[in-house]
């Protein structure tokens, strides 16, 4: 027989509207399947109250702790943690027998909860009854629970500046100038109450959907530290508004370090960092007594100038020269407006998805239209029609190919005429015919081939029972160079440390069956301080803006990667570190969907897209690519995802039948050769965006173009390229804005460090590459 819930706890769940008795014989037939012939333990029961819905997670961990009644919070029950610091906890909660939403403050930091604390706060909520402006959610109440004490507040649904600004950058002018506004207007109101907020921050203002900068925890900070000082204990970012006459002084909260935190934060969302970016508090307050905070316009040049007098005036180290009032601040800057809210709600909306950055476009003239639609007669009916039939059919064609074969690789495609392109090629003195090259020492009875000197060699195919490993000199770095057949290696493992790996012969010139430079056919890959070299032209194409956009031509992958195995799962993981990948094909060609792929500190320069994915992952599966510390310059996809033919077709059942791509970049510098290729792309006869949804990315401390496209699909009948909008890719992470490079390429990977970005930073190493660990730095 099924034993029951307890009683203990089946009371406190009817009585606190948590479920209800219908819920619980709903979930006899659940419990009896998790439980088989073992007991009915009380935590079963609360998983099947979570897997049902009337349970979050949160609540269950508390119902089965030693002290479940804690889930009921005064007159409220506690729904989910929402956050938390030295003080307490915040707690996302419900009033008892209502659905309506709230905030809790449980503050349990007994040495902070003085009398004199509990005073200040009771005082500020009692003066702030009553008070209601769309951009404040102050304390509504405050109850003692035993010896803590809570302060309930309005939800307000949304995520807060500082994530929204970690996520994609520095703010727009236009939209930092509202929330200027919509915060001002807040702040005013609260101040003509003879009240302050005195924690105005990017974690404190939440951005809703409906276009509105909502300031919250309005009097708490004041209340427990009255006075701020390094000691107090805060994290660094804490300081990053404190006003001059705060620090250590004995100053306190008012109307003018109101406006001073407000300027500081309003000139972080233009720049993208604080005033005083840092990690160490001593450091923060020492700049703020003693230096003038910069013009935003030094970091934002964008900047219009009233926004930006007013952000000078609000950062002013003497509160005499800051505005007296919010209300003169509005003056200048005029009140918050409908048309300011709409701004705002379309700039969260793009949060929600892998938006990309949009140039504003003034509508055209009458005239420019009709010479527009001009160009565009002239052009498809002459030289788009070359285009397509030479050049991206080509390479579609060899795509196709490629699938339709399996293992095989199609014929190689030459370059449209109509792109411009320069050459990279660390292999012109490489210009000997083949027999002249020494030929590849076998591996000895561990399976490792010495390299001593710098050769050149001559590739010839290496099979080992084993690990296999190409190993180069201490003092010098040997040359393998390819003919008109790749490199082939085969063995359990294959290991490459400290080689260079190059083909002489042109793009013109090479031969079809020269589809990779080296081909690998074992379980696990390891690429260390090696060059990879294809001879192929590389750099940006042009685009018109009249003509369809093509996918430019792919050349040999670099490496071309199968199983031995698919069955067996120890094996396809692959790490490439501190490596150099030129050409005009894929860096990574994957016949089979491999369980990983780590790149670390890799250099990837030219068209084609860093991995060419021509498998499919299994069901409930999950191919991994974890990127750190990589910069892929003018070039493709990050991943370019080939459909198989035999799968283009939707799948009749709900179920995918396809597994997920996850791409985990940190630190990583992406320069997409846009509009030509985007962040990712699928490859196939017809358009399936559908398959957008099995992949999702992160991208911490990483940056991009502010105009790249996020997803595009490639058409292998004729090459077209077509992006991909409105499809939720699970994108987080990633920065769109401006950078540059040391140098122009071709050049030394040193070129190809950032030195000029930005992006907010998570250290104070810049993203991307590190060229001195590379080979040829």
């Amino acid at each position: 027989m099924l034993e029951p819930l307890s009683e203990r706890l089946r009371t406190l769940l009817l009585e606190l509207g948590l479920c209800s008795a219908g819920d619980l014989r709903h979930c006899r037939r659940l419990v009896r399947r998790l439980t088989h012939d073992l007991p009915a333990f009380d935590s079963v029961w609360l998983d099947a109250l979570v897997q049902i819905g009337r349970l979050t997670h949160y609540q269950a961990r508390v119902l089965e702790s030693a002290s479940p009644a804690e889930i009921r919070i005064g007159p409220c029950v506690a729904v989910q943690r929402i956050g938390g610091g030295s003080f307490g906890q915040t707690l996302l909660a419900r009033p008892v027998g209502s659905d309506d939403l709230c905030v809790i403050k449980h503050l349990a930091a007994s040495d902070r909860l003085s009398t004199e604390t509990v005073e200040r706060l009771e005082k500020f909520v009692m003066s702030a009854r009553g008070f209601n402006h769309p951009s404040l959610a102050p304390p509504v109440s405050c109850f003692r629970v035993e010896h803590q004490l809570a302060l309930v507040s309005r939800y307000v649904p949304g995520s807060h500046l500082g994530e929204l600004l970690v996520r994609r950058g520095r703010f727009p002018a236009a939209v930092v100038w509202e929330i200027g506004r919509q915060l001002a207007d807040g702040l005013e109101m609260l101040a003509q109450r003879g009240l302050t907020h005195g924690d105005v921050r990017a974690a404190n203002v939440r951005l809703t959907s409906a276009g509105t900068a909502v300031l919250v925890d309005a009097g708490i900070r004041p209340a427990l530290d009255p006075v701020l000082t390094m000691h107090s204990g805060l994290a660094p970012e804490r300081y990053d508004g404190i006003a001059p006459e705060l620090i250590g002084v004995g100053g306190q909260p008012c109307t003018a370090t109101d406006a001073y935190a407000l300027g500081c934060l309003l000139w972080q969302l233009l720049a993208g960092r604080p005033p005083f970016p840092g990690g160490d508090p001593l450091v923060k307050l020492a700049a703020h007594q003693t230096r003038t905070i910069d013009d935003v316009r030094k970091w934002s040049p964008e900047t219009p100038a009233p926004l930006a007098r007013g952000i000078e005036r609000l950062t002013s180290r003497s509160p005499a020269d800051r505005p007296p009032r919010f209300a003169d601040l509005l003056e200048f800057w005029g009140l918050p407006s409908r048309s300011g809210r709409r701004r705002l709600a379309t700039f969260r909306r793009r949060f929600d998805a892998p938006a990309r950055s949009v140039a504003a476009r003034r509508p055209l003239s009458a005239l420019t239209r009709w010479l527009f639609i001009a160009a565009s007669v002239f052009a498809l009916s002459g030289g788009v029609a070359t285009l397509v039939n030479q050049g991206a059919r080509n390479v579609a064609l060899s795509w196709a190919a490629g699938i339709s074969q399996g293992w095989q690789w199609g014929a190689q495609a030459q370059a449209p005429t109509a792109t411009a392109r320069q050459t990279v090629s660390t292999t012109a003195s490489f210009t000997g015919a083949a027999a002249d090259y020494a030929p590849l020492p076998a591996p000895d009875r561990h399976g490792v081939v010495h390299l001593e000197s710098s050769g050149p060699y001559r590739a010839s195919d290496l099979t080992v029972v084993g690990e296999l490993s190409i190993v180069g000199g201490d003092t010098a770095t040997p040359h393998i160079v390819i003919g008109d057949q790749p490199f082939r290696l085969c063995a359990e493992t294959v290991r490459l440390k400290n080689v260079r790996i190059v083909t002489p012969i042109q793009p013109a010139a090479r031969s079809s069956n020269l589809r990779a430079l080296v081909r690998v056919e074992a379980q696990g890959l390891s690429i260390e301080e090696c060059l990879f070299d294809s001879g192929g032209s590389i750099g940006t194409a042009t685009a018109n803006a009249s003509q369809p956009i093509f996918a430019p031509p792919t050349g040999p992958a670099l490496i071309a990667w199968k199983l031995l195995d698919t069955g067996d799962h120890r094996g396809g993981t692959a790490t490439i570190r501190n490596a150099v990948l030129l050409g005009d094909g894929p860096a990574l060609y994957l016949a089979h969907a491999v369980r990983q792929v780590n790149c670390e500190n890799v250099l990837k320069v030219g068209p084609g897209p860093l991995v060419q994915l021509a498998a499919t992952p299994a069901a409930k599966s999950t191919w991994t690519l974890k990127l750190n510390h990589s910069t892929i310059r003018a070039a493709g996809a990050v991943v370019r995802w080939v459909v198989p033919a035999d799968q283009a077709a939707p799948a009749k059942s709900s179920e995918p039948s396809r597994g997920t791509i996850e791409v985990e970049a940190a630190d990583c510098v992406f320069d997409i050769d846009s509009p030509h290729a985007a962040l990712f792309e699928l490859a196939g006869p017809q358009p399936l965006p559908e398959w957008l949804r099995s992949l999702r990315m992160t991208g911490e401390g990483s940056v991009t173009r502010p105009m790249l496209e996020v997803a595009a699909w490639v058409s292998t009948l004729d090459g077209r390229l077509t992006t991909l909008e409105g499809i939720p890719i699970e994108l987080e992470g990633l920065i769109a804005d401006e950078f540059h490079f040391a140098g122009e390429f071709p050049d030394r990977p040193a070129a190809s460090e950032v030195h000029d970005s930005e992006a907010p930073r998570r250290s104070a190493t810049p993203p991307g590459i590190c060229a001195a660990a590379l080979p040829g730095s």
